[in-house]
């Protein structure tokens, strides 16, 4: 096997006809849509008919699962903008207000798995449906306080999700027409999916993600507070009341426009390089952490002398880290065969949390509080903002060690690519003879010949 994708070529091309679809292998007839600048099609390695084109509607249903997935993250983060005043008014320390992060998340985290299971096996969209049934009447039972908006938002996303959204098949662009899908009992799913290298190390690369923006989230506001009350350009909240300050603003303005800009650079990055190159996608979350890393250090040690120059790191390393969010679901999907990719993806977000943003805010308030205790029972904001700054530096370590995981990724993924390729066509993927299924054919008479994808791409 070649290290990347290949496609057959006929030595003869004297013929003058025009190739076949590149992407429907056993076709004479030329591509029925070209939305590549290239003028190619896209790959579609099991259709023995046109290349597919988007069903009606899936421009809509994206839409309405990206609404339901940021009021999945709206919630989360709640705390973290008024983390200064809950501590002033409860008298509590940093290591208590980490906590309620990891309560919240380790508990929202407890049927991950389950849920999984059902996702492999059950309609997603019925699954989907109570979820944020359930969700709704929580928040509106909790929430004493009018006007309950998180508790209409989930009502208004789940009429979406019912009248608007369609459940498409499972693997219904990688398996040929009319296969069906078999399942496995979960415990051999288990097994395989925690033997596929790309998906381990993935998740590992992705768990040290969540540990960085988990502990941004909830102390970046807190620190720039305690840095400006060091430096003298604010003074202290009075105990128990409530503190008036800009920074959790800013620096919510400021995530939510570096993960829009990081999310699409990564997405178009990962569309013009993967043809190119073979490991292109963790490769490029590899790039994100290691380049991310030093953002944040450089963000942490600018933050008392200059904030400004604290706010610009702080914005380019989470545009850095969110390179990751859209690849690595990318990759679970290259890796995972469609009958497991719901537990995968249980496994992914059950580790990446429980491991990352719910143990990191306690961890780092953990270590802020320990410093602090070494400067005397009443230390100073200047004291107050050097312990969490140092317990900060935790982010950029943690980085460099997912980048680290990325990269041992980009080893494993043709590898794991291919097997979940054959075994979604009900291949023996240890068949070192069988050629990947996205291999490329372009038949134009003669006798064949292979060349790597990337060469006709470039």
């Amino acid at each position: 096997m070649a290290s990347g994708p290949e496609l057959l070529r006929a030595d003869d091309t004297g013929d003058g006809g025009s190739p076949s679809c590149p992407t429907a292998p056993h076709s004479d007839g030329p591509c029925p849509i070209a939305p590549h600048s290239d003028g190619s099609c896209p790959i579609a390695p099991h259709s023995d008919g046109p290349c597919p084109t988007a069903p009606p509607g899936a421009r809509l249903s994206i839409a309405i699962l990206c609404y339901i997935n940021l009021l999945n993250y709206m919630d989360r983060f709640t705390v973290a903008g008024v983390l200064p005043d809950v501590e002033d008014f409860f008298s509590i320390g940093d290591s208590s207000s980490g906590l309620l992060q990891t309560v919240f998340i380790g508990s929202y985290m407890v049927l991950a798995p389950l849920c999984g299971y059902w996702g492999d096996r059950k309609s997603r969209k019925r699954l989907l449906s109570l979820g944020l049934a359930l969700w709704a009447a929580a928040t509106m039972a909790g929430s004493f306080v009018p006007p309950q908006v998180t508790p209409v938002l989930g009502l208004v996303a789940l009429a979406l999700l019912v009248t608007l959204v369609t459940d498409p098949p499972r693997g219904g662009t990688e398996t040929p027409p009319g296969t069906p899908l078999t399942h496995s009992a979960w415990g051999s799913d288990l097994r395989d999916l925690l033997t596929n290298r790309s998906l381990v190390l993935s998740t590992l690369g992705f768990t040290a993600v969540a540990f960085v923006t988990g502990a941004l989230a909830l102390w970046a506001p807190a620190f720039l507070v305690r840095c400006r009350e060091a430096t003298g350009r604010g003074e202290p909240c009075p105990r128990g009341h409530r503190c008036e300050s800009s920074e959790s603003m800013l620096f919510g303005a400021l995530t939510v426009a570096s993960g829009v800009l990081g999310v699409g650079l990564g997405a178009e990055l990962s569309r013009r390089w993967s043809p190119h190159c073979p490991r292109a996608e963790p490769l490029l979350c590899a790039m994100g952490l290691l380049g991310a890393a030093p953002c944040l250090l450089l963000a942490i040690m600018a933050a008392r002398p200059s904030p400004t120059a604290a706010y610009i790191f702080i914005f380019l390393g989470e545009s850095l880290l969110s390179l990751n969010w859209a690849i690595v679901a990318e990759i679970l999907m290259h890796v995972v065969v469609p009958t497991r990719r719901s537990t995968a993806e249980a496994l992914q977000i059950i580790t990446s949390h429980l491991l990352g943003d719910a143990g990191s805010p306690v961890l780092v308030g953990a270590l802020s509080d320990w410093l602090r205790s070494s400067a005397g029972p009443a230390p100073s904001s200047l004291a107050a903002a050097r312990a969490l700054g140092l317990a900060l530096l935790l982010c950029p370590f943690v980085a460099a060690l997912g980048g680290g995981a990325f990269l041992g990724t980009a080893s494993a993924f043709p590898r794991d690519r291919r097997r979940a390729r054959l075994l979604a066509r009900g291949l023996d993927p240890d068949d070192e003879e069988l050629e990947d299924p996205d291999d490329l054919v372009v038949p134009r008479g003669g006798r064949p010949t292979k060349v790597p994808v990337a060469h006709v791409l470039s």
